[in-house]
């Protein structure tokens, strides 16, 4: 009887974790949605990538890469 009762246990078990996933995945996602919008001196700057950092998306790039890949 024990035997029985812990293998129902196990075999329930995947379906008990997935549906307080969901739950829990539902409830962040209406926290997400519901949240106030972040006043413009409150947000984060936008990450900066690194041909940012290179001269920008549109500049040459440094003087060590076009010598790297003889571009000089």
């Amino acid at each position: 009887m024990l035997n029985q009762l812990f293998a129902a246990f196990l075999h329930a078990l995947p379906y008990g974790l997935g549906a307080a996933f969901m739950v829990f995945m539902a409830i962040g996602f209406w926290r997400g949605l519901s949240l106030r919008p972040l006043d413009p001196d409150e947000r984060v700057p936008d990450p900066k990538s690194v041909s940012d950092y290179c001269g920008g998306p549109w500049g040459p790039p440094p003087r060590w890469a076009r010598r790297l890949f003889g571009r000089d």
